[in-house]
């Protein structure tokens, strides 16, 4: 069986969809077929809310962006070009036979996505059957207490939107689901460098992927699915 599975997670300004804003997309796409699973793209977006948008100290803390670096980010127009084209992955090929879309507390996720649409006059196009890590248990449980509890390595710490995300997709695996069983990880498909000095989700030039992951200290990635 061929299955895509691709994990989101946003960090925000806030928790209104009415007021508060996007400001990083992190994803992680993996597609499982035969013996073998392989990670098929990723998104790591840093988002401009605009300058008319207030970051408290909090947030900059949470997250440790601060409104200088979120001021280069990607204006959230081309943020969601880009969050689009990794939500199509599952697309690109006529054999997949099932898609899950996977988050902690991902209902949240989808609530300020769809604001975001709604601003932009966009269509969200959600793929498959969404599934969360936070109600797999009988009570509502932090990411971090929960990576603990599956006992998951942890890539690069919390409330970044691609860590986030990694670590998403590994309890998701962890959990025992039937589609991770007896797979042993295939290799990567590599990478975009833009022009904004952030990587995303385009199949290119596999020769950048170890590259990438060492620089920003996240190699464990690599080996870490």
């Amino acid at each position: 069986m061929t299955v895509d599975i691709l994990a989101i997670d946003v960090e925000t300004t806030g928790y209104s969809p009415k007021i508060d804003r996007i400001i990083q997309i992190g994803g992680v796409a993996v597609r499982i077929e035969n013996d073998q699973f392989r990670l098929t793209g990723v998104l790591d977006l840093v988002v401009n809310p605009g300058m008319n948008v207030h970051v408290s100290r909090e947030i900059e803390h949470l997250t440790g962006l601060s409104r200088e670096r979120l001021n280069s980010g990607m204006p959230m127009y081309g943020a969601w070009d880009k969050l689009q084209e990794f939500l199509n992955i599952p697309t690109r090929s006529s054999d997949s036979e099932r898609v899950e879309l996977v988050g902690h507390n991902i209902q949240f996720d989808l609530r300020m996505i769809g604001a975001e649409a709604t601003r932009l006059r966009r269509v969200t196009n959600i793929p498959g059957v969404v599934y969360c890590t936070m109600k797999s248990h009988k009570r509502p449980i932090k990411l971090a207490d929960l990576c603990r509890q599956l006992e998951v390595p942890v890539v690069g710490g919390f409330h970044n939107a691609f860590n986030d995300a990694v670590s998403t997709m590994l309890c998701h695996r962890t959990t025992g689901l039937p589609w991770f069983a007896g797979k042993a990880p295939a290799t990567f498909i590599g990478y975009d460098v833009s022009k904004w000095g952030i990587w995303s989700c385009v199949d290119t030039n596999p020769e950048l992927v170890g590259m990438i992951l060492r620089n920003r200290g996240l190699v464990t990635v690599e080996s870490a699915f």
